[in-house]
């Protein structure tokens, strides 16, 4: 009898053990950020292979008292130890089967309602284009106009978004070792933020709540509300898109490779959007302008009405760097296997610091560390969305006095 309570005692505290273990695996998995349920099956199932051999071995092990030497307690019989040998057979392939077949994957939640009063409304955008002839120089300015939304992070401070009407281009250069064989690729209408994300826009954002990592409120020195935001890495860039998304109601993301392009261009097919050159009264790529980046808008856009797209700071892309575009996709998607250079992604645009008018071009790429902040990397976003979302939000209408009222988007 008092066997069996011991081996109670001790089953019902390998029972609680295992859970804490369990507990202790699945915070660890969720920390790192491994998403596998494999490794919280295996440590379960450890334990309770543990478990069923600790059994036998004290069902079938003397135990001898600390009054008495020689007494022993009895041990249990021949069919009692057959009982526990069969229930370790039986587990065995129930916990193989438990490990391998997966768990079911719970939905994807819904995106909550705004942390801010963050709306959108549609707008159309007036903007001045400017090109250069082959000689580099200056042809007539001309206005144009494009269509798109804002998103209002709050009454001072909006995100531009430009409608990028889909097509069809021929990505790559022939010039370019990295940016070979030249590829067509069909893009999807998509809505690209008109400049880089701005210090201003990046602390709105920043000060939501945490999705995966930890933002910083400010990378820099306060450099300006207009100014682009910098020393920020991949993942980083990634959290200001989750973050905005969850706010927003719609998924934000960084552009891939090949959307990034096609807005580049804005449908031309010279090297640069402005032509055949660019000079630094059109772009801020050498270091003549100032000895850093600019104001956001401080020169002319492209055809689609982006700025900066040239110049000014590299900006992060989805994809993960490869050497050439041997097995490319050609729908525009991100391009994440294949030979790729291990965490590294693809910047592209060219930036204040180079000394070089190539890197500007609209076909230019380089791999960067993801996790590296760099003080002429920034970044914009994209949506696939546009403003006709019928999303019901409450928000503050600070014209009537902080009062709440109902929006109808």
């Amino acid at each position: 009898m008092k066997l069996l309570i011991n081996i109670l005692i001790n089953l019902i505290a390998s029972l609680l053990a295992a859970c804490v273990i369990a507990i202790a695996g699945s915070v660890w998995v969720g920390i790192n950020e491994l998403g596998s349920e494999v490794v919280l099956k295996i440590l379960v199932a450890f334990i309770y292979v543990l478990l069923v051999s600790w059994t036998i071995y004290v069902c079938k092990a003397k135990r001898t008292t600390s009054l008495d030497p020689s007494t022993t307690v009895p041990k249990f019989g021949h069919g009692t130890r057959q009982f526990h040998f069969g229930l370790a057979i039986v587990l065995a392939p129930l916990t193989l089967i438990w490990i391998i077949i997966p768990l079911p994957s719970p939905p994807p939640a819904p995106h909550p309602l705004p942390d801010l009063d963050i709306i959108c409304t549609k707008s159309d955008y007036t903007f001045d284009l400017q090109a250069l002839n082959e000689n580099g120089i200056k042809m007539a300015y001309k206005s144009s106009h494009a269509s798109g939304f804002i998103m209002h992070l709050d009454q001072d401070i909006g995100l531009p978004m430009i409608k990028i009407p889909g097509g069809t281009y021929l990505m790559g250069s022939k010039d370019l070792e990295n940016a070979r064989p030249q590829h067509q690729v069909t893009i999807r209408t998509f809505y690209m933020s008109q400049h880089e994300i701005t210090q201003a826009q990046w602390r709105k954002v920043a000060n939501l709540p945490q999705v995966k990592i930890a933002l910083p409120e400010s990378p820099l020195a306060h450099e300006g509300d207009k100014m682009p935001v910098r020393h920020i890495s991949w993942e980083e860039a990634g959290e200001f898109c989750e973050r905005l998304s969850r706010a927003a109601g719609k998924t934000f993301r960084l552009p891939t490779e090949a959307e990034w392009e096609y807005a580049c261009r804005a449908g031309t097919t010279t090297p640069y959007y402005f032509g055949m050159g660019i000079t630094s009264k059109l772009v801020n790529y050498n270091g003549e302008n100032s000895d850093g980046p600019v104001t956001v808008g401080s020169f002319l856009s492209n055809n689609f009405g982006l700025y900066d797209m040239h110049g000014n700071l590299w900006e992060w892309c989805q994809d993960l760097y490869h050497d050439n575009y041997e097995g490319a996709p050609v729908d525009g998607s991100p391009w994440l296997t294949g030979k790729v250079w291990i965490s590294m992604r693809v910047i592209r645009g060219g930036s204040w610091m180079a000394n070089d008018k190539a890197s500007c071009r609209s076909d230019s790429r380089r791999p960067n560390p993801q996790q590296k902040r760099n003080p002429d990397v920034g970044f914009r976003v994209m949506t696939l969305e546009g403003c006709r979302m019928k999303l019901e939000m409450t928000l503050n209408v600070l014209m009537i006095g902080k009062s709440r009222a109902r929006l109808h988007l």
